[in-house]
């Protein structure tokens, strides 16, 4: 199986993580690759170079592993998300720095796919908290929506809940087209800002 780093995962040296973060790093490679149906637990023990049993001593299920792996990343981009969005300068700048990282991820990320199917092959108790922490992110993005029109950065036209999932629908779909075109870094600027400005057109109305 290939790898690849994803989006949500820092650039660290494995030698120095702990086991734990170790398994969680290429657990989520894995499962964004693969799907969750597709990914064993012998898969990530063999990725991580470490037992089958070191796998079950930190995580007691694979529903369990991954629950907390997508948890972890959900979050590490809801705090990237965050931080950009805060930053001093124009609140569209901002946005062209949350959509171009979105685009340059090396995995395509479907945040709505992480849930889907996995109702009946996921334990109740991980799939509900799946789906906190996607709604948590969704939440961070609103915010950040919300502040900006707050400034009047932002037409209040439409609510910040409505405007946010309208943008971060327009990251999926240019995510596809960046994946399936296999564009150069030129292309994923032009579809980047193709994104801002169709946006920020449609908002403006």
């Amino acid at each position: 199986m290939s790898q690849k780093r994803a989006l949500g995962r820092p650039p660290t040296n494995l030698l120095k993580q702990p086991t734990i973060e170790k398994i969680q790093d290429q657990a989520q490679i894995l499962f964004l690759n693969y799907s969750y149906q597709e990914v064993s637990m012998d898969d990530v023990a063999k990725a991580t170079n470490v037992t089958k049993a070191t796998v079950y001593y930190y995580f007691p299920s694979k529903s369990n592993l991954y629950a907390k792996t997508m948890i972890r990343m959900l979050e590490r981009i809801g705090e990237q998300v965050k931080d950009t969005l805060q930053k001093e300068q124009s609140f569209y700048k901002n946005l062209y720095e949350v959509a171009h990282g979105f685009l340059t991820a090396t995995l395509h990320l479907d945040i709505d796919a992480l849930t889907r199917g996995t109702e009946t092959v996921l334990e109740k108790n991980d799939w509900q908290e799946m789906n906190r922490a996607i709604e948590e992110l969704y939440t961070v993005l609103e915010v950040g929506f919300q502040s900006a029109m707050d400034k009047g950065q932002l037409p209040s036209a439409f609510s910040s809940k409505f405007s946010s999932r309208i943008f971060f629908s327009l990251l999926q779909i240019g995510n596809n087209q960046n994946i399936i075109g296999e564009e150069g870094e030129d292309d994923v600027v032009q579809i980047t800002e193709d994104i801002i400005r169709f946006f920020q057109k449609g908002i403006s109305q």
